[in-house]
């Protein structure tokens, strides 16, 4: 991705900041913090549409440092428009951002933004990369006029397929480049163009007024920039005023005041075709959301970790597993800041000192605004740790701690093809991170737990408690005499989060349960867990070798091999003396 030169040291465009608030809780107080964080002088208005939430009051503790902080308490909920028009008329700075109170900028943020404008002469609008809390590209940043053909493709959720109106399932550009609309979250404009447009139109009260100015500044003659190379952080609906049958609504009344205003007479039959689609959509909306009881109208939005990474964190990948789950729990409650990422579009973003960021926002963030790794817990298979590398292309951690499976020794003599693929990608797995923590420097631990449960993710025990209940009984090939020490979740949790304390301890240590029984024990202690009579029938070899191979097709049940049926009856006991000596490992019995 281009450099962009970070000239907001340079004071010949002076800059200001618009924030209309309206029950915006603690996200403006952290909005704030964030804005004051910034390397270029500011003059920051903050107009309160009489907010009951204490939120506009709290501004009183906040110290805007070398900038300067002007607030404005209106008499009842004036609408966003209104409220920026009144912001603007306190300011007399020769650029304007417009942020939402949900929204959280990086130092450097507002300051670029306003050097995108001395680039390109141009400009009217220039809009940032915005990111969802979770780390997705948040729709609406960049987008198409919305033409009645555009409006339908998005509706019907063909705009990675079709030209829509939103743009964001489509490569990012390397520089600044013209789009029709950017979102009213985070909008710089040019406050003398703004006003020769007249400002905002106050007849949107909420939702569209982007979409206005960005075409009445086009018409104007002026150019809509999108900004790659400058990203921030919106959470989206936080000061919107009710519930979402509300902002529904809102939403509803402000397309429609947008077609009529810029396309009265000059679509006809299509225009009403418009005005039609919109009403669908509405209800359409209402009754989905009626039908999911999807949010409550006095949601409380729970606050995430800030994106505020001046100190380096840790790195923790593989959090959807079920180890990755108790290293979370535990994470959240010692206060170190942690980053878990995902590949999923989990509408959650952490929380405690954890944030979990989607891979999107590694693949998309412009350089700067990543955070520092210093240490790197990989919990995901230990082949993926190359995926990774994107995430970690700003730091050099100096410690590194990942997760294997004593399956790399165990299943090292197997036939079965997929026995010796699993032992190959270990294996390349472990040598490839040695490689990359040699090339960082960094300490290593690879840590090769025996058989995990506890969780809802691990499908060893987890097949075993699932035929337990369904059949109550349990098929048995031979006499099911080979050792087994399964090993809690949050004991292996317990091991990554001590070895990675441990920067002068390297190696691989196996991590196993402290009580060794046999299979046929192992399936016993499970019936015994959910109250059943233990019942477990030999099975003739043939025959289950036959089932094997069939039910080993089905999904979820890929695990299931001939050779699994041998290894019931051979040992896979470790010794866990090095784990407790070097790292304090101390594991309990099996408790299914």
């Amino acid at each position: 991705m281009g450099e962009i030169v970070n000239e907001s040291q340079d004071e010949t465009l002076s800059i200001g900041v618009v924030i209309v608030n309206y029950n915006g809780g603690q996200y403006l107080s952290r909005c704030l913090a964030s804005v004051f964080r910034s390397d270029c002088p500011l003059r920051v208005v903050v107009v309160d549409n009489d907010s009951k939430d204490g939120s506009f009051q709290a501004l009183s503790r906040i110290d805007p440092g070398r900038h300067e902080l002007i607030t404005v308490s209106n008499s009842g909920n004036f609408g966003f428009s209104r409220g920026v028009n009144i912001g603007i008329d306190h300011l007399d700075t020769d650029l304007v951002m417009l942020l939402n109170p949900d929204c959280e900028v990086h130092p450097h943020t507002i300051g670029r933004l306003a050097a995108t404008f001395r680039a390109h002469p141009d400009a009217g609008v220039v809009g940032a990369l915005v990111f969802n809390e979770n780390g997705t590209e948040q729709r609406g940043c960049r987008r198409r006029e919305p033409t009645l053909w555009r409006s339908l493709v998005t509706s019907l959720g063909l705009g990675q397929r079709l030209s829509g109106v939103d743009m964001t399932a489509e490569p990012l550009p390397a520089v600044a480049t013209r789009v029709d609309a950017v979102s009213g979250s985070a909008m710089m404009l040019h406050r003398g163009r703004l006003m020769k447009i007249d400002g905002m139109d106050e007849s949107f009260f909420l939702h569209c007024e982007d979409l206005d100015v960005c075409h009445r500044m086009r018409n104007a003659g002026y150019s809509v920039y999108f900004e790659p190379r400058v990203s921030l952080f919106h959470r989206q609906g936080v000061s919107s005023g009710g519930g979402w049958k509300k902002i529904e609504r809102m939403k509803h009344d402000g397309m429609l005041r947008y077609y009529r205003r810029h396309y009265h007479g000059g679509l006809g039959v299509p225009l009403k075709l418009m005005e039609g689609a919109i009403w669908l959509r509405l209800q359409a909306v209402l009754a989905l959301g009626r039908l999911k009881a999807r949010r409550n109208p006095d949601v409380i939005w729970e606050l995430p970790p800030s994106a505020d990474w001046r100190s380096p964190c840790l790195l923790l990948t593989g959090a959807a597993t079920d180890v990755g789950a108790a290293v979370m729990r535990r994470l959240q409650k010692t206060g170190i800041t942690s980053i878990a990422t995902t590949r999923g579009k989990n509408s959650s973003a952490g929380k405690g000192c954890v944030r979990i960021l989607s891979m999107e926002y590694f693949e998309k963030a412009p350089l700067d605004d990543l955070p520092y790794f210093d240490r790197w817990l990989h919990l995901a298979p230990v082949w993926t740790w190359q995926s990774f590398e994107s995430v970690l292309n700003r730091s050099r951690p100096v410690r590194i701690v990942a997760l294997s499976s004593t399956s790399v020794v165990a299943k090292a003599d197997s036939s079965d093809p997929k026995d010796r693929a699993v032992v190959e990608a270990l294996y390349d797995g472990e040598k490839g991170i040695a490689r990359y923590a040699s090339e960082c420097r960094a300490s290593l631990t690879i840590l090769r737990p025996t058989m995990i449960y506890g969780g809802s993710r691990n499908r060893n025990i987890n097949l075993v408690r699932r035929v337990t209940r369904w059949l109550r009984v349990f098929p048995m090939v031979g006499s099911g005499e080979g050792m087994r020490q399964p090993v809690h979740s949050s004991e292996v949790a317990n091991a990554c989060l001590a070895a990675l304390d441990r920067t002068d301890v390297d190696g691989t240590y196996t991590i196993a349960g402290s009580e060794v029984l046999s299979y046929r024990d192992m399936v016993r202690r499970v019936f015994e867990a959910q109250g059943l009579k233990p019942r477990i029938v030999n099975v003739p070899e043939k025959l289950a070798r036959g089932v094997v191979r069939v039910a080993g097709r089905l999904p979820g049940l890929d695990m299931l091999s001939e050779q699994m049926l041998e290894r019931l009856n051979r040992d896979q006991a470790f010794s866990n003396e090095r784990a407790s000596h070097d790292l304090g490992y101390q594991p309990g019995p099996f408790n299914p």
